[in-house]
């Protein structure tokens, strides 16, 4: 059975507002329009991409040559009358705002059910911080301690005295985040004890609609990695392990597509299983998520101690559904060796030409195919005549 997805990752932003009728901003629109053929990798099957403008042919076809799958784009107009189980009509992540669009004419897709405060709940940073607790709770000597964790303020006063605090005891800065968001939005990092206005209203702010903030120790990142797993019917799956690449903000940048345990140091690598274990029991023992069906993603990360020792930070945030690491899995098949491998999500801030930066790739490093999998060289993962301010592509390097 075909399946359709449409690709929202503007969800945390609806899911903070409880908002019906959401509307993202400009920001959020093109992102969604830019980035919406990546979820192309979440499929084996015959898929439906919904995008507004559709992908020039030129690409489409040079899709197919890798993808080796029946893929097409519809728009929402296109949508509209046709007949869906929701259970082959999926999001990247389910939110008040699609539950409400998709649950009127003139679409006809059956079986949506309605927004909870349950739904709702999985978003929150402080659901994640039971999962955080629990296992930071087994003691084991390669987790962080306690005394990294932050913890969250429902006032203005409460969040400068724990900055104050905070900052006396971890030199490096402070973390303030938005309880409902993720992937790097609904962060502010200050690496200075110093306080104005402008940080001042950004709290009050973020306390008006998310009524809470959390506060952080910012900590000495060696390394990003993402657990990957599916709530389905047989219960909960363990899919995988991704290390992928942040900006210091936690801006997803891309990902290698290797064996982690080829880029991890070895003395965490050997521990990641523990990890994924310990984390399916947590979630089972955390009564919000008996609740979630679907994909999930844990962001984790290494860091270095004072004592310069390596510890494993277990969850910096549960994202309750569809990932960037998700996406990452995906294309590890669509490549002969991943070891060689990574794809990247880049930005006008970082390429001013789009256009001319494919062609040059292209021409440097030529694509190379087989059996419907990149060899070596450059592939586009997005079209590029349809992105204005965000681009993505896959390069295998040659053995």
């Amino acid at each position: 059975m075909p399946k359709y997805f449409l690709f929202n990752p503007y969800c945390e932003l609806s899911v903070a507002k409880n908002a019906r009728n959401y509307t993202p901003n400009k920001q959020f629109k093109v992102l969604s329009n830019d980035l919406s053929t990546l979820p192309v990798w979440l499929f084996g099957d015959k898929v439906f991409i919904i995008n507004e403008y559709g992908v020039k042919n030129r690409w489409s076809n040079q899709l197919k040559k890798l993808f080796n799958k029946d893929v097409s784009f519809l728009s929402l107009k296109q949508l509209q009358n046709k007949v869906i189980e929701k259970k082959s009509f999926l999001v990247w992540g389910n939110s008040i705002d699609f539950v409400e669009y998709f649950s009127k004419k003139p679409y006809e897709i059956r079986g949506i059910n309605e927004w909870t405060l349950s739904d709702r709940a999985l978003y929150h940073r402080e659901i994640g911080y039971k999962i955080l607790d629990y296992i930071i709770n087994l003691k084991r000597e390669f987790y962080i301690s306690k005394s990294l964790k932050g913890s969250f303020y429902s006032s203005e006063i409460e969040v400068l005295e724990a900055f104050e605090k905070t900052f006396d005891k971890f030199s490096n800065g402070v973390v303030f985040k938005l309880p409902f968001s993720a992937s790097g939005r609904g962060l502010l990092l200050l690496k200075k004890k110093e306080m104005n206005q402008a940080i001042e209203s950004w709290i009050e702010s973020g306390i008006s609609v998310h009524n809470s903030i959390l506060v952080e120790p910012w900590l000495d990142k060696l390394m990003d990695f993402s657990l990957l797993y599916d709530f389905n019917e047989k219960g909960i799956e363990f899919l995988g392990v991704t290390v992928f690449d942040a900006s210091s903000t936690g801006q997803y940048g891309g990902s290698l597509l290797g064996d982690y345990k080829k880029i991890m140091p070895e003395e965490i690598s050997d521990v990641i299983s523990v990890l994924a274990n310990d984390l399916m029991q947590a979630f089972k023992r955390t009564n919000e998520y008996n609740y979630h069906k679907g994909k999930l993603g844990v962001d984790a990360m290494i860091i270095r101690s004072d004592d310069g020792t390596l510890k494993v930070h277990p969850c910096v945030e549960v994202n309750a559904r569809h990932t960037m690491g998700h996406i990452t899995l995906g294309l590890r098949k669509a490549v002969h060796d991943p070891n060689r491998s990574r794809w990247v999500i880049t930005t006008k801030n970082q390429i001013e030409d789009f256009h001319q930066f494919e062609k040059e790739m292209s021409e440097k490093y030529p694509c190379k195919m087989k059996n419907y999998k990149l060899e070596s060289g450059f592939f586009p993962l997005v079209d590029v005549n349809l992105v204005s301010q965000y681009y993505a592509y896959l390069i295998a390097d040659k053995e």
